[in-house]
C-alpha cells in the first residue's frame, strides 16, 4: 500500500483509505475462515490520481453527469467545466478529485474533512466518517453549503464489487431509466420485463447501465467465501447500476438524486440548499459469511 494511505482495522474487518487523492477507499476486507476476503474490488492502478481505479469513492456535491455543462441554481445556470477525460460533461461532483484531511483516527473510525473554496459556483464543507462495525463498512457523509448561492446539493458513493460467473444481484424497484451512448438518461418509466432484479439474478459479462428509483433492498450474492453482501442506505434512496463489459467488477451506486437532475430547474429545485444549510447520507456495506 502507498504511504499516503490511512487504515483502520478490527478483529473482523479492515479498510485502507487514501485521503490525499479524493478520500477514496482502496480496499475493504473482512476475515472469513482466517483469511482476508475482498468485499470491494481493490485498487487496480499505479496512478494515484485515478479515483475510478479505487474500491470506492464519494460523490459530493452532486452525482454523475450534468448535461447542461453546469448546475441550475436559484438564479439560473451556473456553468462548469468538464472535470474528467472520459466525458465532455462535469461528472461525479468535486470531492473525488480533491485532497481531504484526516481530522481524527481512533481505532475503528476515521474522520476526513474537505473545505472547498474553488472557482466553481460550489463552496462547501464536507465531512466523511468511515467506521467498521463487525463485518460492515459504514460511511457517513455530510455537506454544508458555505457559499452565497442557493444551489442543488447531492450525495452518493461509487463502490466497485467483485464480479464472477456466480455473482448475483437483487435490486427491487418499480421505476427506472436507461442511458444513451453519452451516459445521459432516457425517459423514466416502469422497469421493463427482463431488466428487473426483484429476485436474485446472475450478472452476465455484457455491458449494463441503468438507474433504479428507490429500490427496497440491495443484495449481492454468489461471491466466493461470502454468503451475502447487503447495501443499506439513508439519504441515498436511489441506485445507479453499472456493469462494464468483460470487467471483473460492477458498481451499485447509492445516490440521493437521479442522473442529470441538477441540469433542469424543476428537478434541481428539489435539492436546493440555502447558504448555511446541509444534508447527510449514510451507506452501510455489510458482509455475511458462510458458516
Amino acid at each position: 500500500m502507498r504511504q499516503t494511505l490511512s487504515s483502520i482495522e478490527t478483529e473482523h474487518a479492515r479498510v485502507f483509505v487514501d485521503p490525499v487523492h479524493g478520500a477514496v477507499v482502496q480496499s475493504f476486507q473482512i476475515k472469513s475462515n482466517n483469511r482476508w476476503v475482498d468485499i470491494l474490488w481493490p485498487h487496480r492502478s499505479t496512478d494515484a490520481n485515478d479515483p475510478t481505479a479505487s474500491a470506492c469513492f464519494v460523490m459530493v456535491p452532486w452525482c454523475n453527469r450534468l448535461s447542461a455543462g453546469g448546475v441550475m441554481g436559484q438564479k439560473g445556470l451556473h456553468p462548469m467545466s468538464a472535470n474528467w477525460h472520459t466525458t465532455p460533461y462535469p461528472v461525479h461532483g468535486i470531492g473525488w478529485l480533491q485532497p481531504w484531511k484526516v481530522s481524527q483516527i481512533d481505532g475503528s473510525m476515521l474522520d476526513l474533512r474537505l473545505s472547498y473554496r474553488g472557482a466553481d459556483p460550489y463552496v462547501f464543507d464536507a465531512h466523511l466518517r468511515i467506521s467498521l462495525r463487525s463485518q460492515s463498512l459504514e460511511m457517513d457523509l455530510r455537506v454544508v453549503n458555505t457559499g452565497r448561492a442557493t444551489l442543488p446539493y447531492g450525495l452518493g458513493v461509487h463502490p466497485f464489487f467483485p464480479r464472477t460467473s456466480t455473482t448475483t444481484l437483487r435490486l427491487e424497484a418499480h421505476r427506472w431509466n436507461g442511458f444513451d451512448e453519452m451516459g445521459l438518461p432516457q425517459k423514466r418509466g416502469p422497469v421493463p420485463e427482463g431488466l428487473s432484479f426483484a429476485e436474485p439474478c446472475l450478472l452476465e459479462q455484457t455491458a449494463f447501465s441503468a438507474f433504479y428509483e428507490n429500490p427496497d433492498r440491495i443484495e449481492i450474492g454468489g461471491q466466493p467465501g461470502i454468503d451475502l453482501i447487503v447495501v443499506e442506505r439513508t439519504g441515498c434512496r436511489h441506485a445507479q447500476l453499472w456493469a462494464p463489459k468483460g470487467e471483473p467488477f460492477f458498481c451499485v451506486e447509492p445516490v440521493s438524486h437521479a442522473v442529470d437532475d441538477f441540469s433542469f430547474s424543476s428537478t434541481a429545485a428539489q435539492h436546493f440548499l440555502v447558504p448555511g444549510q446541509g444534508t447527510t447520507a449514510k451507506i452501510v456495506i455489510s458482509a455475511h459469511t458462510e458458516p
